[in-house]
């Protein structure tokens, strides 16, 4: 699409709905994904979905990690350990 006649705030409409139907579209990605995501080694992340802290499903032969498990997995380790408060130096 053209979007060089529509206006500004248009656009951003337009592609703020691309990114929400983006998002429906990958409801789940490949272990390897999440382990990219997380940061964390393949051995990790099975031990992570084998001990419930992450959600997956099968589709055929191919495992998917849920993106809603990831994000709360993220969301429970930055509220179990939070970064430090410094202060800034003065001057």
């Amino acid at each position: 699409m053209d979007q060089s006649n529509i206006s500004p705030a248009a656009a951003r409409d337009i592609n703020r709905l691309r990114a929400r139907l983006a998002e429906r579209e990958a409801l789940g990605v490949p272990p390897a994904t999440a382990e990219r995501l997380l940061g964390i080694s393949h051995k990790k992340i099975y031990e992570l979905l084998s001990g419930g802290e992450l959600d997956s499903y099968k589709i055929g032969r191919a495992r998917r990690v849920t993106l809603a498990s990831i994000e709360g997995f993220l969301a429970r380790q930055i509220e179990a350990h939070p970064m430090p408060r410094t202060r800034r130096p003065r001057g």
